[in-house]
């Protein structure tokens, strides 16, 4: 769709990707890993943000998720099954790195499954826990936003708070793999793949 435009920034903590997914007027941010100043190139006075949605809430990904709210006023949104990540230093990772971060911005509670409005076209949330409780991945089109579940050549980890490594297979196997092969996977750090091309890497799922 020539509408659509996503750009990758990888410039935030751990090398974690935070896109900006551009229709018409709207911008959609996923994840929160990279300062403001280095996102705010890619939205023209003509665009607003009018949507953050985290993938999960591990400090990587929302690092600065307060200052993106507090500058765009966008509504952000989360699995309310990382609620807990979210308001823990200790369960969202940030404490081991010398941080004490929590969100503090409004978050709107995602159950699963739901299709948000982004212009005229959807934006599906489809659950992809394992990583963390409430990894979500998300459904734009022929792109799909895995987050920490699924990269190209690898799998997220599950040493972490509440990770749980047969839960995280589950999700890859009946929630990912189930989806059209030529979908585009764009994932929380790396380049991007195909759902074809993970799929061809079956040492995990042996």
């Amino acid at each position: 769709m020539k509408d659509l435009m996503i750009e990758c920034i990888s410039s935030g903590m751990l090398d974690s990707n935070v896109y900006l997914v551009k229709y018409k007027s709207n911008i959609l941010v996923i994840d929160g890993g990279a300062p403001f100043e280095d996102i705010k190139k890619y939205i023209d006075s003509n665009s607003k943000v009018k949507q953050i949605i985290l993938t999960h809430a591990h400090v990587d990904h929302i690092f600065y998720v307060d200052e993106y709210k507090k500058i765009t006023g966008a509504d952000i949104y989360m699995s309310e099954s990382d609620f807990e990540l979210a308001k823990n230093p200790n369960f969202n990772c940030s404490s081991m790195m010398g941080y004490n971060l929590v969100i503090n911005s409004e978050i709107i509670k995602l159950k699963g499954a739901e299709k948000l409005e982004f212009g005229d076209l959807k934006i599906e949330i489809i659950n992809t826990p394992g990583h963390t409780p409430g990894g979500i991945s998300i459904k734009i089109n022929e792109y799909l936003f895995t987050g920490d579940t699924l990269f190209n050549g690898g799998i997220g980890r599950t040493d972490l708070y509440k990770g749980d490594p047969e839960i995280l297979i589950d999700s890859i196997k009946n929630k990912i793999f189930t989806l059209d092969e030529n979908m585009i996977i764009l994932p929380g750090h790396g380049l991007q793949s195909t759902i074809r091309d993970e799929k061809a890497r079956i040492k995990y799922f042996e």
